[in-house]
């Protein structure tokens, strides 16, 4: 064999061995680094996902704090409140007097300045119930009954949020930042809160 055809057999054996290494090692290679580069940009993701709920509920938790210092949300007389204990569907009529009004009133301020809350709401021992805006179906409802209700009275020192829970009267899922109204004394009169979807 000339030299000539040597040197064309060695380069074509070596041009074959480099395609092959970059068609094998290369596509490997590049695999794992887009791999690397999904897992990176992904734990960034949730580290700015993290962050935004991560403020947005420490924001309402204070705000739900300062709401519990107006003086008509936290006064414990609730005589003449709104109560769907014993409510018929058919006949419910609102009938909102000026003390349960000025609540309702502080209420949709709350929910009407954070655009995340789609409800703010009060629930007291005695079964009443006071919402920043009517409710979509006015069915029987209790609200001691409810996870937001029961979480603040099981923990009153601190603003809780709750598990996602179902709505009473819509398809939505919701999650309650909530906490306990009490008397001096440590005694539970109530449950102020407020939920977002």
């Amino acid at each position: 064999m000339k030299l000539r055809t040597r040197v064309f057999f060695l380069y074509l054996c070596i041009i074959t061995l480099v395609l092959v290494c970059i068609g094998v090692i290369m596509p490997s290679s590049l695999h794992e680094q887009n791999l690397e580069n999904v897992r990176t940009d992904s734990v960034n993701q949730l580290r700015h996902i993290d962050f935004a709920l991560s403020n947005f509920i420490k924001e309402v938790k204070q705000d739900i704090s300062e709401l519990l210092m107006h003086e008509t949300v936290i006064d414990p007389d609730d005589r003449g409140f709104t109560s769907f204990l014993n409510v018929s569907e058919d006949t419910f009529q609102y009938d909102i007097g000026d003390r349960e009004a000025r609540i309702i009133d502080d209420l949709n301020a709350f929910r009407l300045t954070h655009p995340a809350v789609n409800s703010v709401y009060m629930g007291r021992e005695s079964g009443s119930f006071v919402r920043s805006h009517p409710r979509p179906v006015p069915t029987r409802y209790d609200p001691r009954t409810r996870p937001w209700y029961t979480l603040a009275k099981n923990n009153p020192e601190a603003v809780m949020i709750t598990e996602p829970y179902q709505s009473v009267t819509s398809p939505d899922v919701n999650i309650g930042i909530v906490k306990a109204m009490m008397y001096p004394n440590g005694t539970v009169y109530g449950v102020l809160g407020a939920e977002s979807p």
